[in-house]
């Protein structure tokens, strides 16, 4: 899943998601799921085990960057291995009192 934001590195912005995943427990030791921000990675989950009976909310902070770039939310499972993550409810958001005036506070 992917989207081009434009941003400013005037205003911290902060990208915040539900995530739901299902995945086998063994025999994924290499698999992840990952946000990223053009060739940059912003955050990394083992893929591997996880278990959870509800949505989880996951949160980056994005680089200070001027320009539009692509937010990149996917699975890397070079064993092979299928496993399945859901993303929903996807938003940006500030923790910055200095935050664009379009842009929420973060809760």
């Amino acid at each position: 899943i992917s989207q081009e934001l434009t941003l400013t590195k005037s205003y911290p912005v902060t990208v915040r998601f539900k995530f739901f995943m299902i995945t086998l427990p063994s025999g994924c030791e290499n698999d992840y799921f990952e946000v990223r921000i053009g060739s940059t990675q912003l955050r990394k989950i083992s893929l591997c085990g996880f278990t959870s009976a509800d949505w989880s909310t996951g949160s980056v902070v994005l680089p200070a960057i001027d320009g539009t770039h692509e937010l990149k939310f996917q699975v890397v499972a070079p064993g092979g291995v299928r496993s399945s993550i859901f993303i929903d409810d996807v938003g940006l958001c500030s923790t910055s009192s200095s935050k664009h005036p379009e842009l929420p506070a973060c809760p």
